[in-house]
């Protein structure tokens, strides 16, 4: 859900569990790499892939098996402690490479990155004043008139006027009150992000010149439709849509702390005409929730692509599955690109529906 997609770059493996030295090698053998987990009592249980360990401590240091320089390999870790006689637990990932040492804190729980708009301050009333009224000066013609005939009057003696002029006076007009200043908006509270126990994939976000290779690679183009399951913060179905022209995207994620993200950012680009973002399990999902698609993108574990593979195959003839960094176990490839970004490598996998 930008930020962070529910896409890994790990493949499983199993950690050595024997007890080693209480602190790893500075240079670990390259094909090797070092777990060092701190935790919140001497006597916490602690499983990782789902094994439970045998040591003690507060902090526990673990070796891995020979892995492949350059790939990204993903362990799940549980913790179990009691306090006051409660059972406390806390579930936690964690990506490792061969020749590096990594750590693990299993004492504090992850918080979601703060997403709150900053707070805004009231405006300032405007001063109005009334305007000046000021006279039109009108000046009458004198009327065009016969002379009158003379009558035989007499005369009378002028006697002065019993009318006083008014005193003028003041108006009555009061300035009207200023505007009342308008509140700020409240910010928006993000829902909390699932633990990782209850997701197919961890939180790993493709990099950017990852997703413009997916998309190169499926020439997105104007008139696409764009899946992208396990949507995370939306970088892809954004992408497909700001710099390829596709007419649509639609991005799925069973976060709603990453749908939250997601929608957010879609706003922000003005771009929700063209992208919807929903909430929803993708392992749920059937052909006939993809039948509009014309493009599919993954970034997920070999275990979720080899469940939706029934799903993919059902989808209409000439959709276009691009997957990062794993293939989708026993279909044939059209192409492939393989890119080093940061010093990692990637993997880049394009099918076509038959």
């Amino acid at each position: 859900m930008n930020t962070f997609r529910w896409l890994p770059a790990l493949v499983l493996a199993g950690l050595a569990f024997g007890r080693i030295a209480a602190q790893p090698p500075e240079n670990p053998e390259n094909n090797e790499a070092f777990l060092r987990v701190k935790l919140p009592t001497e006597d916490t249980k602690l499983e990782v892939q789902g094994t439970l360990t045998q040591q003690k401590g507060l902090q526990r240091i673990f070796k891995s098996p020979p892995l492949v320089p350059g790939k990204k390999y993903f362990y799940d870790a549980k913790a179990t402690w009691i306090v006051d006689g409660k059972t406390l637990t806390r579930s936690k990932s964690v990506v490792v490479m061969a020749g590096g040492t990594f750590d693990l804190d299993m004492t504090v729980e992850d918080k979601p990155a703060d997403s709150k708009p900053k707070n805004g301050k009231p405006m300032d009333p405007v001063d109005v004043k009334p305007m000046d009224p000021k006279p039109v000066e009108v000046k009458p013609k004198p009327m065009q008139m016969p002379p009158p005939k003379p009558k035989e009057t007499k005369p009378v003696d002028p006697k002065p006027s019993d009318v006083k002029p008014k005193d003028p006076k003041p108006s009555d007009t009061k300035p009207k009150d200023p505007p009342k200043p308008v509140d700020p908006p409240k910010p928006v509270e993000p829902p909390k992000p699932l633990p990782a126990s209850k997701l197919d994939a961890p939180n790993v976000a493709s990099p950017e010149t990852v997703v413009q290779k997916m998309l190169e690679l499926a020439k997105v183009k104007e008139g696409d439709v764009v899946y992208d399951l396990g949507c995370g913060d939306g970088r892809i179905v954004i992408a497909a849509v700001k710099n390829f022209k596709a007419s649509k995207a639609v991005g799925i994620d069973i976060d709603p702390y990453q749908v939250f993200v997601a929608q957010e950012k879609v706003k922000k680009e003005d771009l929700a005409d063209k992208i919807t973002i929903r909430m929803a399990d993708i392992m749920k999902l059937t052909e006939k929730d993809l039948s509009e698609a014309t493009v599919v993108t993954l970034y997920l574990l070999p275990k979720t692509n080899e469940a939706l593979k029934p799903m993919l195959a059902k989808l209409k003839k000439g959709t276009r599955i691009v997957s990062h960094d794993y293939d989708i176990f026993g279909w044939e490839e059209d192409s492939r690109a393989e890119l080093k970004v940061d010093g990692l490598d990637h993997t880049v996998y394009l099918y076509t529906v038959k």
